[in-house]
């Protein structure tokens, strides 16, 4: 009886360790959206854990800040007056203006107003990228013709991605986010510039912002974020995208490539909280009241920040983040070629990550004591979480955390309760006997 109990209880361990990583791979296979929300969370906590990281001197904020509603009156600004600061940006030597503003509808009370606007975007020596954004789904849309649709697409025509490489037939028929109807400047000053970019950003289920769409697709065309659009006029480089058989498989910025995942989306290497990149009110351009040299060759980003007009977005660094510096982040990361990035072959790992460490901490949980045991699952789960933490650091390698500690600690807890049980009743099979 003794034997065969500890056959047995030889071959449980190993069947459980198995049953709990099936369980895991199923999961990770699935997506459990509740798994994923926490592992999103441990992004979050891998950035703060790396911490801040000091970014170049390319771009700036030209911020619709709480002193520029002050001084120059609140928003919305007269047409005039934006046309105004295109040209002192463009006096100071600023080499790329992105608008994250939308100028969707003509001036009714003073026409003249879009006049000026365009005139001074044609004038600019600056090269001037304009911000729209996408209406994703039609509800509510049922007023907008065809006609107008039209309008609306050739109007954000300098967003497309000019060359889409197909590297397999089937990638002609890949998944990608798909938008409804472009909301865009108006025909005249969509016409005053060859640039255009979408400034959409959605956070995920928990209202955080970590990725940012680098490709949106529209009636069968391919377009580029604000983002993006910067980098091409400020390297003066072609922007293309690479389709592969599994998805959208890398954005191409001349020689330069940006890795996404498979539907077409960019994970945020933030560099750190808000105000990392220099925040310069925009009332202090227009009254040329900053430095010489501070916005020469630069990128600068014209957006709002000031909380009250309502573009304050939540990251993994800060809850109270302005929308358009999120543009910085990714700028300056690209231009760094500092990436996060989920390669191809992490799903394997991520896979493998299970299978090894379910297996051999079974495997040690069954023939060592308690306490070794312990020594084991502990060195395992920190050593997993450190190497990830190394990899994401240093490498900016997004390796899943989740999936593989919760099989480490599925594993344990299971070997060890059900090994406890068949002792005990080895035991009481043992006294029994005796008595």
């Amino acid at each position: 009886m003794s034997f065969i109990l500890r056959k047995y209880i030889g071959l449980t361990p190993l069947v459980i360790s198995i049953l709990v990583i099936l369980v895991g791979i199923i999961s990770y296979v699935i997506e459990v959206p509740f798994l994923y929300l926490i592992e999103a969370k441990t992004i979050d906590l891998r950035l703060r854990s790396r911490g801040r990281i000091s970014p170049g001197s390319n771009v700036v904020l030209a911020a619709i800040d709480e002193k520029s509603l002050d001084k120059e009156g609140k928003w919305v600004w007269p047409r005039s007056k934006m046309a105004d600061l295109i040209t002192s940006l463009s006096e100071a030597g600023v080499r790329v203006i992105a608008l994250d503003i939308v100028f969707s509808e003509p001036d009714k009370l003073q026409p003249h107003n879009d006049k000026l606007l365009v005139d001074s975007i044609r004038d600019s020596r600056s090269k001037i990228v304009l911000g729209y954004f996408f209406h994703m789904t039609p509800e509510g849309l049922e007023h907008i013709d065809k006609k107008e649709i039209s309008i609306r697409q050739d109007n954000i025509r300098g967003s497309r991605y000019r060359s889409v490489n197909y590297g397999h037939r089937k990638a002609q028929k890949i998944d990608a986010i798909e938008a409804a109807v472009p909301e865009s400047n108006i025909t005249e000053i969509s016409n005053s510039t060859r640039y255009a970019g979408f400034f959409n950003v959605w956070p995920d289920r928990d209202g955080v912002v970590r990725w940012s769409p680098g490709v949106i697709k529209c009636n069968n065309q391919f377009y580029a974020p604000l983002s993006i659009v910067s980098i091409g006029a400020y390297l003066d480089r072609p922007l293309s995208i690479n389709m592969a058989k599994s998805g959208i498989e890398a954005i191409r910025v001349g020689s330069l490539s940006v890795p996404i995942n498979r539907w077409g989306k960019i994970l945020i290497n933030y560099r750190g909280k808000g105000k990392t990149f220099p925040h310069i009110s925009i009332t202090d351009i227009l009254n040329r009241d900053i430095p010489n040299d501070a916005l020469k060759d630069k990128i600068v980003i014209v957006g709002a920040t000031a909380v009250g007009l309502g573009d304050i977005r939540v990251t993994p660094f800060s809850a109270v983040f302005p929308g358009p510096e999120i543009h910085a982040h990714i700028v300056d990361s690209i231009l760094s070629n500092d990436f996060l990035r989920q390669p191809a072959w992490s799903a394997v790992f991520n896979i493998m990550a299970m299978i090894v460490a379910g297996v051999f901490l079974g495997f040690v949980l069954h023939r060592t004591g308690v306490i070794l045991g312990t020594v084991a699952f502990f060195s395992i789960l920190v050593g997993y979480i450190l190497l990830c933490q190394c990899l994401f650091s240093q490498m900016g390698l997004v390796l899943n955390l989740v999936y593989p500690l919760s099989v480490i600690v599925l594993v344990y807890t299971s070997v060890t309760t059900y090994s406890r049980y068949m002792l005990k009743k080895e035991h009481a099979t043992k006294t029994d006997i005796h008595s």
